[in-house]
């Protein structure tokens, strides 16, 4: 592997949420490879995170309505190659569109061979063409992600989200029990998402599923949610309509946590998909997955190969997640609390076995190699 290479990360900004949060264990993973890493983008949330890694952190606003203006996009692709150039880069990896665009644009100009990862199916046709036309390897986090870029005949390399495992592990949560006012033998399931789009929707049938599930067995039940958006609001104006009618709270908004692992903690069960629901696992924690695409279900050692394929209901389902199914999964998952114990140490292991963040650093350094050694050989350096 090339010793030499100096890579730099593209992201609209620095958010809390599942390709942010990949990228960040990404560079922890390809650090320890003695690659030399950095970002450039935005700021946000997890800044300090990021710093912490000691990756070089440049910050140029490449978010989607700044870059709405032409004027502005060629500035930021003057400070783009501006950046490129004074850091030496030799690769460069998207994981954003449009600002990964204009970063590939960038890069292209100056001769450094791009690396795009495509992290949904969500992404928009056009810019989805786009930055193919630019990137000289594309990486599908998933097989749906994979068959579908298949399918506008586009190749792709397979490899999944990596999970840093000394960040994420079994924690005693008992302390945020306290502070949140939960009873330590209380049922805990926790949501954690960002709350805009289906993943609001999957969040409102939740909570009136627990409500239901609170009224109809388990009364001592708390729902933990984790995550902000555009719908927070409607999610907490819900939450309080509720609480009225019962005369308690049961529900708790906790909005964007850094430290993730612990508010997994506190859970008897997780409502999770994609990345939140390989967090968990990692975390041992049982998952309840249900995505944007669907609901697949409670992740057992027997779905793990089917759970892997339809990214956790997150890229591809059979089913339309409704209240009522999700209270049927939740008295079901709730009843035995020692079983889900035993999915939650399951879920670990696997994850261990297949998503560490070493094994899937090493296959994207290898992938950057291939870029750049075939990028020297087409410009007739090597």
């Amino acid at each position: 592997m090339n010793s030499h290479l100096r890579v730099l990360m593209v992201m609209d900004g620095l958010l809390i949420g599942g390709t942010e949060t990949h990228v960040l264990s990404l560079i922890t993973g390809l650090q320890g490879l003695g690659e030399k890493l950095f970002y450039v983008g935005a700021s946000g949330p997890l800044y300090d995170s990021f710093s912490r890694t000691g990756c070089q952190i440049h910050l140029v606003n490449l978010t989607p309505g700044y870059l709405l203006q032409e004027s502005k996009r060629q500035y930021a692709i003057h400070d783009l190659k501006q950046i490129m150039l004074a850091k030496k880069i030799n690769v460069v990896h998207i994981h954003q569109i449009p600002s990964g665009i204009y970063a590939a644009i960038a890069a292209k100009e100056l001769g450094i061979p791009v690396v795009f990862t495509v992290h949904g199916t969500y992404y928009p046709a056009d810019q989805l063409f786009q930055a193919f036309k630019l990137s000289n390897a594309v990486v599908s986090v998933s097989k749906p992600v994979q068959t579908l870029l298949k399918s506008l005949d586009y190749p792709s390399n397979l490899i999944p989200n990596a999970i840093n495992l000394d960040e994420f592990y079994p924690t005693d949560s008992q302390y945020l029990r306290q502070i949140l006012g939960i009873a330590s033998d209380s049922r805990v399931v926790v949501y954690a998402s960002r709350l805009s789009w289906e993943k609001s929707s999957i969040c409102e049938l939740l909570i009136k599923a627990a409500h239901r599930v609170r009224l109809e067995k388990f009364a001592d039940l708390h729902v933990v949610v984790v995550g902000d958006g555009a719908q927070f609001s409607s999610i907490q104006q819900l939450s309080k309509s509720i609480h009225r009618s019962l005369g308690e709270t049961f529900i708790h908004l906790v909005g964007n946590q850094k430290l993730l692992r612990n508010y997994l903690g506190l859970g008897d069960l997780v409502v999770g998909t994609g990345r939140v629901a390989l967090e968990s696992m990692a975390c041992g924690k049982p998952v309840l997955a249900i995505g944007t695409r669907g609901f697949f279900g409670m992740v057992t050692p027997s779905l793990y190969p089917s759970a892997w394929d339809y990214y956790f209901g997150d890229h591809f389902a059979d089913q339309t997640p409704t209240e009522d199914l999700i209270a049927e999964s939740l008295l079901l998952a709730l009843l035995d609390r020692e079983a889900l114990k035993v999915i939650g140490r399951q879920g670990r292991e696997w994850v261990m076995d297949n998503f560490n963040i070493h094994k899937i650093s090493r296959q994207i350094a290898e992938i950057y190699s291939n870029v750049q050694h075939s990028n020297q050989m087409n410009r007739g350096i090597v």
